[in-house]
C-alpha cells in the first residue's frame, strides 16, 4: 500500500472510522459490508479494503467468520471474583445472551477426568477450554457436563460447594489447535485466558480449568475487594 502523504490520514484509516462511526448505530451481531463491498462503496482496491477490516477487528469492532461474512461484535462484562463460585454459563445468561454448547468431549487422563468445550454465544463461537477433574469427582459429574451443562450445578447437584480459590487471567496469543476451536482463520490474536482452580469447602481440589475467550466478544473485569 502507497503511504499517505504527510498529514493527510490513510485512507484505510478515514473508511475504518466511518464505518465505525456508522457500526456503532447498529445492533450487535448484524451483517455488514465484505471487503469487496467495501472496495466498491468506496472505490479503493481489495488491499485498502483488506486493511479497513483489519483495522475494525483490531478496534474489536466487527469480527469475520470464514463462509458467514463480517458482522458487528458485542463485548460482555465478564467479572472475575476470587473467592466466588465461578459460573461462565451463569454470568453469560445474567448478561442476557444465549449459551449453546459446540462440542464437548469427555476423556480420561490418568487420575482426572478431562472436559474439553467448546461453546457459542448468540450463535458465534465464543470460549473454549480444559476442565480437569480428579477421577472420582469426575465420575459423580460426567453425565451432567456431558451436554454442556454448567459445571457449578453439576458440582453442587452432587453435594460440593465449589469456591473459585484462585484465578490467573492475561492475554496471550492461543496456540494453533485453541485458535482453530475460537474460529480464528490464519494467526489467531491475542486472546483472554483465565486459569481457575476451584476448591470446595474443605479447600480441596475438585477442578482446575483453562480457558480461552474471544477478545472480541468478552471484556474480562477483575474484581479485588469491595
Amino acid at each position: 500500500m502507497i503511504p499517505a502523504p504527510a498529514g493527510r490520514t490513510p485512507a484505510y484509516l478515514a473508511i475504518a472510522d466511518e464505518l465505525a462511526a456508522g457500526y456503532a448505530a447498529l445492533p450487535p451481531g448484524t451483517l455488514v459490508d465484505s471487503e469487496h463491498q467495501i472496495a466498491e462503496r468506496f472505490t479503493v482496491n481489495r488491499l485498502t479494503a483488506r486493511e479497513v477490516l483489519r483495522e475494525l477487528e483490531r478496534r474489536l469492532i466487527v469480527r469475520r467468520e470464514v463462509g458467514r461474512g463480517t458482522f458487528t461484535t458485542f463485548r460482555i462484562e465478564y467479572p472475575v471474583e476470587v473467592g466466588g463460585a465461578a459460573s461462565f454459563q451463569a454470568n453469560v445468561a445474567a448478561a442476557g445472551h444465549t449459551i449453546t454448547p459446540l462440542s464437548v468431549v469427555l476423556t480420561s487422563d490418568g487420575d482426572e477426568v478431562v472436559l474439553r468445550r467448546v461453546s457459542a454465544v448468540d450463535g458465534f463461537v465464543a470460549v473454549t477450554g480444559d476442565d480437569r477433574f480428579p477421577a472420582a469427582v469426575g465420575e459423580l459429574i460426567g453425565e451432567r457436563v456431558a451436554d454442556g451443562g454448567s459445571i457449578r450445578a453439576a458440582l453442587e447437584s452432587v453435594g460440593y460447594s465449589p469456591r473459585r480459590q484462585s484465578t490467573h487471567v492475561s492475554v496471550a496469543v492461543p496456540p494453533p489447535d485453541v485458535g482453530a476451536r475460537l474460529g480464528f482463520s490464519g494467526s489467531p490474536p491475542p486472546t483472554w485466558r483465565l486459569r481457575s482452580v476451584t476448591v470446595d469447602a474443605l479447600g480441596v481440589v475438585i477442578d482446575r480449568s483453562d480457558g480461552w475467550l474471544r477478545t472480541d466478544m468478552f471484556d474480562v473485569h477483575v474484581r479485588v475487594g469491595g
